[in-house]
């Protein structure tokens, strides 16, 4: 199963037939980057036998790594670890329950994809933990907040009369 790079973005798995379709609907060109676990780093599409049939492949532009050598390119391999951004339940709490705490949620649950693309797993893991923290300072707050405006209800029924 070969993985796609391209515009900064990692997707995949696809198989060298869906890669081949993809040449065919100009989705994948000569200069994208093609990984498969096992290989050492990413390699540009065109260098993948069989991909663009029997034409010539171009060389890699310059600052390309030699084989063997670190990959410069940016993307690194794949990781398949799900990492929980707590995306939805930040923006409904921010909008819900408390702007205060759910604005720094919405701001590390976003950063968890970021970081997941280019393969900061354990910044992701960081971001998820704190996106997760904020969204329960947000719950704890609005049940304190509701528990106070009951009790102070309770105390000062003459405020509350219609």
């Amino acid at each position: 199963m070969y993985y796609v790079g391209k515009d900064g973005r990692q997707s995949g798995p696809f198989t060298l037939e869906e890669l081949r379709a993809m040449v065919g609907k100009d989705q994948l060109h000569v200069d994208d980057l093609v990984w498969k676990e096992g290989m050492p780093q990413w390699i540009q599409a065109g260098a993948l036998p069989g991909l663009f049939g029997s034409a010539a492949v171009p060389p890699p532009p310059l600052g390309i790594s030699p084989p063997g050598a670190q990959a410069s390119h940016g993307y690194p391999p794949p990781t398949f670890e799900e990492v929980p951004s707590y995306l939805w339940q930040s923006i409904v709490l921010l909008l819900l329950c408390c702007p205060l705490f759910g604005i720094p949620a919405v701001v590390h649950a976003t950063q968890v994809d970021k970081k997941m693309v280019v393969g900061d797993v354990t910044g992701a893991r960081q971001s998820s933990k704190k996106a997760r923290f904020w969204c329960w300072m947000c719950v704890v707050f609005s049940l304190i907040n509701f528990a106070i405006t009951i009790w102070y209800a309770y105390q000062h029924p003459d405020l509350f009369k219609i």
